[in-house]
């Protein structure tokens, strides 16, 4: 089942993009802007293009052609365009054929092609991206960040990518170069709470190849944090093809432990059992105090009557239960159980408990481990 956030730039993403009709370059655009003619062998100067970029990128002009060109070096400045972060607005894409610092936000685009090495490219807040294309065709490669946005398609090649964060990112379908061939990456790899497709049906994924693919070259690089992401993302779409006990382990594996990537989820769980163990020990009576006449200082809490000191025997019970799983350790036990189902819980708590504290335990390792 596709997100609803995700629906409609799914279904976009698996249709292909159509040739743009309005083609403007930077320098024409720029030209447009400060209201200039410049003859095919004059220039115009960084301070000038600096003024023409800016103008026109806050321009109403900006929404008037379906496809933007970088055909000029501009390195050193930084060409911001920012719109509504709305579905609504017309697909603009933008190719980038020369040296430059580009920072988009709040746009739908269409396709953003990148062929020029040395390229600093931020895409931030755009919630419809069909394609990011990466292609610098060099030894140097793209500087990409995708930032709260959702990208339907992202497609590496060799060498494309000197940097690449991905924050808080949807990445719905991916392309990667396979482990037979050379790298896509030329320096670091950052991925912080990135979603990659967790199924085919819905989304323009077609198979757990791609996560293969990324998840090899980041294990090259030794980033096994980014590895972990493409790892998980690969567990979840090979759930479609295994029989119902491997399906059935695999869906609790991500449950309980995200596929031992989060230490803090089975903590969660661990909570969650302790509480509602609780409500059950106090809504059917089961903690019956051990009273051998041995309970003494703040032990003596346990011996009042009340529904408050029901409530504390049962959550004292449930952390028990949770701390000394089946008595296994030498502690003295305050409480026995008030009949058979009472037990009978208990020790179902026991193993799901003893459970989440293993997976908790083997995803710190797996944080902080090193190498393979």
């Amino acid at each position: 089942m596709v997100k609803r956030k995700f629906r409609g730039l799914a279904k976009w993403a698996t249709e292909g993009r159509k040739t743009p009709e309005t083609t403007l370059g930077l320098n024409e655009a720029v030209q447009q802007a400060l209201k200039v003619k410049v003859g095919p062998d004059e220039s115009i100067d960084d301070d000038q293009l600096a003024k023409g970029v800016k103008i026109f990128t806050n321009s109403a002009a900006l929404g008037e052609y379906d496809q933007y060109v970088v055909d000029r070096p501009s390195k050193a400045m930084k060409i911001e365009i920012e719109g509504k972060p709305s579905k609504f607005l017309k697909p603009v894409d933008f190719v980038i054929q020369q040296r430059c610092n580009l920072v988009v936000r709040g746009k739908k685009i269409g396709r953003l092609s990148s062929n020029s090495a040395e390229a600093t490219i931020t895409v931030e807040n755009c919630q419809q991206v069909h394609t990011v294309y990466l292609n610098p065709g060099s030894g140097v490669g793209t500087e990409l960040t995708l930032k709260d946005s959702a990208v339907g398609n992202l497609e590496l090649t060799i060498h494309c990518v000197t940097t690449l964060k991905i924050e808080n990112t949807a990445i719905l379908n991916l392309t990667c170069p396979t482990p037979q061939q050379d790298t896509p990456f030329l320096g670091s790899v950052t991925f912080r709470k990135p979603f990659f497709s967790p199924t085919t049906k819905g989304y323009p994924l077609e198979g757990a190849q791609p996560y293969r693919n990324l998840r090899f070259h980041l294990e090259a690089l030794e980033n096994k944090q980014a590895g972990d992401w493409a790892h998980a993302a690969e567990l979840a779409v090979e759930r479609e093809t295994q029989g119902w006990v491997t399906k059935l382990l695999n869906r609790t594996y991500q449950l309980a432990s995200n596929f031992g990537m989060s230490p803090g989820r089975p903590i969660l769980w661990i909570i969650g059992l302790w509480a509602f163990g609780a409500v059950v020990l106090y809504y059917f009576d089961g903690a019956l105090l051990r009273d051998d006449g041995t309970l003494e200082g703040w032990e003596e809490i346990f011996l009042a009557k009340g529904k408050c000191v029901r409530a504390k025997c049962a959550m004292a019970f449930s952390f028990e239960s949770l701390a000394n799983p089946f008595g296994v350790l030498p502690m003295t036990d305050f409480f026995v159980a008030s009949n058979f189902w009472i037990r009978a819980w208990l020790a179902v708590q026991s193993v799901l408990s003893t459970t989440a504290l293993t997976l908790f335990f083997l995803a710190v390792r797996r944080k902080f481990r090193m190498g393979g």
